[in-house]
């Protein structure tokens, strides 16, 4: 059962950009290797290849908002959460390093 204090919202990363995280000692550490990463990467890129109006839609991310702490604590998905902010933050500088 759910109480009224939790609910579930499907949310952008980009509505995410700016927040802050924290990894719970529980969680194991980055593990994903170039064979994972590469799978993701080109599971993008299909996607964005192909002429559709959609979103791409990760496996879900479990984190909740630790109000006390104002972070995001992140309960299931820190290795596709980890990556996608180093994908995100590698096209940043590459931006910035072109403008």
């Amino acid at each position: 059962m759910i109480n009224n204090k939790e609910k579930l919202d499907m949310l952008s990363i980009k509505e995410l950009d700016g927040e802050s995280f924290s990894i719970p000692d529980y969680q194991r550490g980055y593990r994903w290797t170039y064979k994972e990463v590469n799978k993701l990467l080109n599971d993008l890129l299909e996607f964005f290849s192909k002429e559709t109006c959609g979103f791409y839609c990760l496996q879900p991310l479990v984190i909740y908002k630790n109000e006390k702490e104002k972070k995001w604590e992140v309960v299931d998905g820190q290795q596709r959460l980890t990556t996608v902010y180093l994908i995100i933050n590698q096209l940043k500088k590459d931006k910035n390093n072109y403008n």
